[in-house]
């Protein structure tokens, strides 16, 4: 008996496989064949679908976005098909091969790159210009392009813009939310039957550390059709897989440098509070030493909350000069 079985017969022979279930999201062979035809600049003829995978760390996502990748492969067999992954869109488009037919753009656990680069809303701001551009941008790298599926990772539904939301063909589901009123959304998002296979799914995952229950999935299409999926015979891989290791090792390197700053700063702000102590002038500290360590090391600090440490320590200065009094 199959680990979905077991679940009861409330479930029994619901679940769809993942050859049949993306089948019908992707476009036929014969209409991709056509695509390109009538190109113009204006319109580019190029077809393009959004997956949003939502689930928390360890939950499968990159797996089967992988696996989806290696399903396209062989659904479009004898199109040049290339796979790029990376942590933002236009990354993962600007490493599009120029001689591709189809291409799948996975962004994978966008959330890392924003402590570095402005913040989610940046970020944010850049996938979904980027999406609505998707035509053009990806004829500017292949010129024979036809169809691309973005595959979009992400650990939290509703914190996604509502242009992603609103533009994604399915929504795929690998783990329930912690945050209760996200909890609520996707409850009613997709059901309450569903949310209650998805919460055993989470629990086979996460409690029991199975890796079967990692094979399935609660889906929900544009169209609002929902269910359960399930990718057969295990995780794939595709043949043609681009990673963008380069972006993957500045990300490393920028919250490495982010985090010695944080220590940095903190340090600073506990000499500045010593200067104080010591009798120091705060004129000579502002106008003297942080500017030094902002234009030399780039530790920025902040002026007023510098001022507050070396008030403290001054403070303290006078308590102990009136206690050896």
């Amino acid at each position: 008996m199959s680990w979905l079985e077991t679940l009861g017969e409330e479930y029994k022979n619901k679940a769809k496989g993942y050859g049949s279930l993306f089948k019908y999201l992707f476009p036929p062979r014969e209409y991709v064949e056509r695509l390109g035809k009538n190109d113009n600049p204006l319109t580019p003829d190029v077809d393009y679908s959004l997956f949003i995978q939502v689930g928390r760390p360890k939950s499968g996502k990159t797996t089967a976005a992988l696996t989806i990748a290696a399903l396209v492969e062989e659904f479009y067999d004898g199109f040049k098909v290339s796979t790029v992954l990376s942590n933002t869109l236009p990354n993962t488009i600007s490493l599009i091969p120029n001689d591709v037919d189809i291409a799948v753009l996975i962004v994978d656990d966008a959330p890392v790159k924003h402590p570095a680069y402005g913040g989610r809303r940046l970020s944010d701001a850049v996938n979904v210009a980027t999406y609505f551009m998707m035509r053009h941008l990806v004829r500017e790298k292949s010129p024979n392009i036809k169809y691309v599926i973005i595959i979009f990772n992400t650990q939290r539904y509703w914190s996604l813009d509502v242009a992603f939301r609103e533009a994604s063909d399915v929504d795929i589901f690998k783990s329930i939310v912690k945050e209760p009123r996200e909890k609520r959304f996707l409850k009613k998002h997709i059901g309450k039957k569903l949310f209650r296979f998805l919460q055993i799914l989470h629990k086979q995952v996460f409690k029991y550390r199975l890796t079967e229950p990692l094979n399935y999935f609660v889906y929900y299409t544009t169209w609002s059709e929902k269910g359960i999926g399930v990718f057969e015979g295990g995780p794939k891989k595709p043949k043609n897989l681009i990673v963008d290791e380069e972006t993957k090792k500045d990300i490393i390197n920028n919250l490495l440098n982010i985090a010695g700053k944080n220590e940095a700063s903190s340090i600073v702000l506990k000499l500045v509070e010593s200067l104080g102590r010591m009798g120091i002038s705060w004129s000579k500290i502002r106008d003297k030493l942080l500017p030094y360590l902002r234009e030399e090391y780039e530790i920025k600090i902040a002026t007023n909350q510098a001022f507050k440490f070396w008030r403290k320590g001054r403070g303290q200065e006078r308590v102990l000069v009136s206690a050896a009094t």
